[in-house]
C-alpha cells in the first residue's frame, strides 16, 4: 500500500519522513490493515484523508498530527435534540435565503464507518441534484468540497455520474455515483483513495465503500 508522494508532502511531511513513511508501510499487506477512514490533520498543511493503518504510520513519524476517526461509543448530538425543531428550523430557512441551500451532518448510525452529509434545496434552488458525501470528514473539510462545487452548481456547470473533476480535493479528481437520499435521488460525492483513484473497478477499500448504499447500523 502506498500514499502518493505530494499527499504528504502537501500535509507538511518533509522528504525524509516520507521516505520514513514509505519504509514502514512498503510491507503492510492491505489484509491485515484497518481500513477504517480517517482524517490526519497537521498543525501546517492539508488535512490527509487516509486508511487508519496508514495514519497510525504518520503519527508514529509525525506524533504532532492529531487524528479525526468515528468514535463508537461517543454519540453526536442531533441538531433537533440539542437546539429544538424550531430553531433548526429557522436557522435553515435563513440559510436558504442567504446561500439558496445548507447541509446535514449525520456523522454516525451507519456501518463501515460511513457517515451521512447531505446538502438540501440545491435541486429546488438550481435545479440540479443535492450534494452527499459518505467518508467521514471533518465538517470544515466537507463544507468547502459542497462550497466549492454549488458554487459552480451555481455558475451554470452541471455534474453527472461517472464525471471527474479537479481541483475540489487538491492535485486529485473526484466523481460521483447516483445515490438516494431519504427518499431522493441525489449525487454522491466519489472522494479519491489514497492513490488518487475514484474508479469504482480499482478504487481501494474503504474508500470503494462509497459506491454501496448506506446501511443504518441496526439493520440486519
Amino acid at each position: 500500500m502506498k500514499i502518493i508522494e505530494h499527499n504528504l508532502r502537501n500535509a507538511g511531511f518533509s522528504d525524509d519522513e516520507i521516505n520514513k513513511f514509505k519504509e514502514l508501510a512498503e510491507p503492510i499487506n492491505e489484509n491485515d490493515c484497518d481500513m477504517t477512514p480517517v482524517v490526519i490533520i497537521p498543525p501546517s498543511g492539508e488535512p490527509l484523508l487516509v486508511a487508519k493503518c496508514m495514519a497510525d504510520i504518520a503519527k508514529k513519524i509525525r506524533p504532532d498530527l492529531e487524528m479525526d476517526e468515528p468514535k463508537e461509543e461517543e454519540e453526536t448530538e442531533c441538531a433537533y435534540c440539542k437546539h429544538g425543531v424550531e430553531e433548526v428550523e429557522e436557522w435553515q430557512n435563513e440559510a436558504v435565503k442567504k446561500y439558496g441551500w445548507y447541509a446535514h451532518f449525520v456523522g454516525n448510525g451507519y456501518k463501515n464507518n460511513m457517515c451521512n452529509i447531505h446538502t438540501h434545496n440545491v435541486q429546488e434552488k438550481f435545479h440540479h441534484p443535492d450534494l452527499q458525501i459518505v467518508v467521514p470528514l471533518p465538517q470544515k473539510q466537507a463544507n468547502n468540497i459542497l462550497f466549492n462545487l454549488v458554487n459552480k452548481i451555481r455558475e451554470g456547470i452541471t455534474f453527472s455520474t461517472g464525471e471527474k473533476v479537479n481541483h475540489v480535493v487538491r492535485n486529485m479528481p473526484i466523481t460521483f455515483c447516483e445515490a438516494e437520499e431519504d427518499g431522493r435521488k441525489i449525487l454522491r460525492i466519489i472522494l479519491p483513495d489514497h492513490n488518487g483513484v475514484v474508479d469504482r473497478e480499482h478504487i481501494k477499500p474503504p474508500f470503494s465503500m462509497q459506491y454501496k448504499p448506506l446501511e443504518n447500523e441496526d439493520e440486519d
